[in-house]
């Protein structure tokens, strides 16, 4: 299997290019939680946790480049009408389901895939008119997405006859590079595997121990911040 490599292709210049993934660090004041159960607290928080930065930064998000409009034909059947203009841009994927024409390409090495799913940065995706389905394309031999990117609109607060508009620029999807699932194989844990799961816990836990010790966490006011995923992890990278 090679390296994995994914390549973005266009249909034109007027395509918005596909952008590294980034995580919204932002956060509340203390002041936010004034007369909460966190007053005076240091409050951990999605941004602070390692495995959640990592989730939200991995991959690449696609966006619309065109405005794009649909009208809701039957709410209780998820019918959609698509305006002739729309033609070839958007279409009924299937009931309550669109699919939306992207503009790019994907191309990734034989052995790897593409995994689509939705806007991993939740204060814009908890704004958007619709989600996205989940799907993975074979891009080591298809390279065109064409209508490939399926979303659901958010029909709690429409009614028939509605027109909807996605602005261009409005995020759409992210993707991420997965190896084939037949490529992988699944195993339980043999003694070897216990053994060394043992022998890192201890190891993990001595060191989350002496940095307690040495007053190295975070105090979140009832018990502490533990910061030591985040070294492990930067130290793992270093190594290779």
């Amino acid at each position: 299997m090679h390296d994995p490599l994914i390549k973005f292709g266009y249909d034109g210049d007027w395509v918005l290019r596909a952008q590294p993934a980034k995580a919204d660090r932002s956060r509340y004041s203390p002041a936010d939680y004034k007369d909460s159960s966190f007053t005076g607290k240091f409050v951990p928080s999605p941004i602070d946790c390692r495995p959640w930065i990592d989730a939200q930064s991995g991959g690449w998000d696609l966006f619309f480049s065109i405005d794009l409009t649909f009208i809701v034909s039957d709410v209780e059947r998820g019918l959609f009408g698509c305006p002739q203009e729309m033609k070839g841009r958007v279409e009924s994927f299937a009931p309550f389901h669109l699919g939306v024409y992207t503009g790019v390409h994907i191309k990734t090495p034989p052995g790897w895939v593409t995994l689509i799913e939705r806007v991993a940065d939740a204060k814009v995706r908890d704004g958007l008119p619709f989600t996205v389905e989940s799907a993975i394309l074979e891009t080591d031999w298809y390279y065109w997405l064409k209508n490939f990117i399926v979303i659901r609109p958010d029909l709690t607060k429409l009614k028939e006859l509605d027109v909807v508009n996605i602005a261009r620029g409005t995020p759409m999807c992210r993707v991420r590079v997965l190896p084939r699932s037949d490529l992988v194989t699944a195993a339980e844990f043999d003694a070897d595997d216990y053994a060394e799961l043992q022998s890192t816990k201890d190891d993990y836990t001595k060191e989350e121990l002496a940095m307690l010790a040495d007053e190295r966490f975070r105090n979140s006011g009832e018990g502490n911040y533990y910061p030591l995923y985040k070294l492990r992890a930067a130290r793992h990278r270093r190594k290779e």
